[in-house]
């Protein structure tokens, strides 16, 4: 089985979906102008916090376009990790103590939660695509 959708083979769509944090988002994000300047039609998952850093992207291509997804509240995670925002502590800082976020964010026993809570909003919006009239299955 395939799946079509009226001028899908002329024009293929693709779904990026960076981490999201600069040093993971800033890559793909070239190589999205790239695959855009090929003609390709693009969907990026970002978060709110992110969606700036791709306003010099979009404005150039308007083939690419965004879903925002709302950061997941979780309480393994902590505030303010939504873009990297949170810095571990420095030498210059005021106390030598690590605080309880960098702790959280880099302890060796510690598992991600992010890319699970996010799994399920990527799923309900894969199911809603497939389920569109302008994707119909047919046979080979």
């Amino acid at each position: 089985m395939s799946i079509s959708s009226g001028n899908s083979h002329d024009h293929p769509h693709i779904l990026v979906y960076p981490y999201p944090a600069q040093g993971h988002m800033l890559p793909l994000l070239d190589l999205t102008n790239q695959l855009a300047l090929g003609g390709l039609t693009i969907t990026i998952v970002v978060t709110p916090k992110n969606l700036p850093m791709l306003t010099p992207l979009l404005s150039t291509h308007p083939s690419i376009q965004t879903l925002v997804l709302p950061f997941p509240a979780h309480p393994k995670i902590p505030p303010g990790v939504e873009n990297g925002g949170i810095s571990a502590p420095t030498a210059t800082s005021p106390s030598s103590t690590p605080s309880p976020i960098s702790t959280t964010r880099f302890s060796s026993g510690s598992t991600p939660t992010l890319i699970p809570l996010w799994l399920s909003s990527l799923i309900s919006f894969s199911a809603t695509l497939s389920a569109s009239p302008t994707h119909s299955k047919s046979p080979e």
